[in-house]
């Protein structure tokens, strides 16, 4: 089995679409912009699991957030914030420290919360639903 990621655009509370791939690689590149809510623009990510070229199941989704100018154009500031503590998070339990005996590393541990808060966002209560439609509507069929 392989896997497919598909994009959702979050426009406001309860309101998603689908949007392309490419849309999202020219927004983080600062050649596009996106709709946003309250200078936020959010979207969620789909990876589905495909046989025969066909989506059979979701295996994850989550929502992620980038903060945007009043144009909705990526806020390239926050976006370097985000890389430092992603690096931060996963580097930060591999890289050598000198400790103090009895003192456990947990930096990594910290930037990965701080990242989390920094640039996801949990989906309302209703738009689970509303994204489980529109992904059986761009599946062509009920996948689980």
């Amino acid at each position: 089995m392989g896997l497919g990621v598909w994009y959702f655009l979050r426009l406001a509370p309860g309101e998603l679409r689908p949007v392309a791939r490419a849309t999202l690689d020219r927004f983080f590149l600062r050649e596009a912009t996106l709709p946003n809510h309250e200078g936020m623009a959010r979207y969620v990510d789909v990876v589905v699991g495909v046989e025969d070229r066909k989506a059979v199941e979701v295996v994850r989704y989550g929502g992620f957030q980038y903060r945007v100018d009043a144009h909705g154009t990526l806020d390239a500031q926050q976006l370097g914030e985000v890389m430092a503590l992603a690096s931060e998070a996963v580097l930060g339990s591999v890289l050598p420290t000198d400790l103090v005996p009895g003192v456990v590393a947990g930096e990594h541990r910290y930037a990965e919360r701080r990242l989390e808060h920094v640039s996801r966002w949990r989906l309302s209560d209703a738009e689970p639903a509303l994204l489980r439609a529109l992904v059986n509507r761009k599946a062509g069929s009920t996948i689980t």
